[in-house]
């Protein structure tokens, strides 16, 4: 207990040996708040689009009830595990995440909020990015080992090769990732995306992009097998419906040949053709139904997505305010001025006393 009154009272004392300082303190801080406005002005805006998305549950995940939800309440995925769909909604932040998505990002065409033609998604982050009075020796080094390792002389935007990528290449795509956050919630299955930019409306068109490809990119995956099978079905359809063609064909030619003739050969030979008619005419039924069949298993693979909150234009920021940057930073003033008077002061005057002594 009176270790604790001890503490106590020795924060109190530190706090009032420094206000006993108060000019100095107002030194600090106001330093600290101009080196905060200098920074603010540097830092650039930032506006964030939100999307709420809800993916189709399968019917294997749906049919587990309340085990699906105990078991996710334990970190299981047993909805995940009991379907053969490999792609569930807790993985669709990977999907971002990856690179050959990112690259399908660089083409795409925005229209910034004061500009009246489009241009593609990178070029747009490179003209709009802005870089503080810091960052510029970064850039000048980061220019100058290009030059020397000859890494400047792929033109960012050519045709890009996901196997081999250059350094600006991956750059670009890393700072496209950073761009895009999506977020999972495991009892709903609920997709939060968000995409953020230096422009509003770029922004919003983005999130609405990233939407749209997710769901297609889930699509293509969920109906990769249907669509398979449907195109087998199809050359099927059309192979037997060129044999029955031919088959009636070869019959209409042959009866019509030997309409007058009596003779028991000509007779058979007409009857096989007929038989074979009739053989191609119940395959191409069969093979008509079995496409049918086919389509309508594409239509029943095909995922469905419910939009909860589509995208639009941010009118606020969603970076820091410059007037709470100016405070933090009059807040770190503050802060040093106490280490300063505390500590950093007494352990600067001992050093400076050794030397003249020495």
């Amino acid at each position: 207990m009176e270790e604790k009154k001890s503490k106590e009272i020795d924060i109190i004392a530190s706090i009032l040996t420094v206000l006993k300082e108060w000019k100095l303190l107002l030194k600090f801080c106001f330093v600290g708040g101009v080196i905060g406005v200098v920074v603010a002005f540097n830092t650039q805006k930032k506006y964030t689009t939100t999307v709420l998305m809800a993916p189709e549950v399968s019917n294997a995940s749906a049919g587990l009830g309340n085990l699906s939800s105990v078991g996710s309440m334990l970190g299981l995925k047993l909805g995940a595990s009991m379907t053969s769909d490999a792609i569930y909604p807790e993985i669709y932040p990977d999907v971002l995440a990856t690179t050959d998505f990112a690259i399908g990002l660089f083409g795409v065409e925005v229209l910034p909020t004061d500009s009246v033609n489009t241009l593609p998604y990178y070029k747009h982050l490179i003209q709009s990015n802005k870089i503080p009075f810091w960052g510029y020796p970064k850039v000048w080094l980061a220019k100058l080992i290009e030059a020397i390792k000859g890494d400047n002389k792929k033109v960012l935007g050519s045709a890009i090769d996901p196997f081999r990528l250059s350094k600006k290449e991956t750059d670009m795509i890393e700072w496209m990732k950073s761009n895009i956050t999506a977020v999972v919630d495991k009892k709903t299955s609920v997709i939060t995306l968000s995409v953020t930019d230096a422009d509003a409306q770029v922004s919003a068109l983005m999130a609405d992009t990233v939407m749209q490809r997710l769901q297609d990119y889930i699509t293509l995956y969920r109906t990769q097998k249907a669509r398979h099978d449907l195109a087998y079905m199809e050359e099927l359809y059309r192979q037997s419906q060129k044999e029955y063609m031919e088959a009636q064909r070869r019959y209409a030619e042959a009866s019509d040949a030997n309409r007058n003739i009596i003779l028991q050969k000509f007779s058979s030979n007409v009857q096989n053709l007929e038989n074979e008619m009739q053989l191609r005419l119940t395959v191409y039924t069969e093979t008509a139904q079995q496409l049918q069949i086919a389509k309508e298993k594409v239509q029943e693979q095909t995922p469905a997505f419910t939009v909860l909150q589509s995208a639009t234009i941010p009118v606020r920021p969603s970076s820091t305010p410059k007037i709470v940057i100016a405070f933090l930073f009059a807040v770190l003033g503050g802060l040093a001025d106490a280490a300063w008077v505390l500590f950093l002061r007494d352990i600067y005057k001992k050093r400076k006393t050794t030397k003249s002594v020495a």
